[in-house]
């Protein structure tokens, strides 16, 4: 499920269409997603923790895998009691 969607960088033109596709989703789905636009910094670092966030997108997060964090395997479904709580 769903918990939360940010796009970000979205330009006038996504805005336009975003007016459409919104009428086609689930009030619940819809109070999950954020449409941003170039000035979404603040709004990432108060739902994701800067360490867990990209450098790319404002955080402190630099993997040090090849590709960076595009290619990490980084993430809570990495993390040994949610994998415990899952099973």
């Amino acid at each position: 499920t769903l918990h939360q969607l940010f796009i970000i960088n979205a330009g006038a033109g996504f805005k336009v269409l975003w007016k459409a596709i919104r009428a086609f989703l689930d009030a619940r789905t819809l109070a999950k997603i954020r449409v941003l636009g170039s000035d979404y910094k603040s709004s990432l670092i108060e739902a994701i923790e800067p360490s867990n966030l990209p450098s790319f997108l404002g955080g402190d997060c630099t993997c040090s895998e090849s590709g960076g964090c595009l290619f990490s395997d980084k993430g809570p479904w990495n993390d040994p009691d949610i994998k415990q709580m899952l099973q």
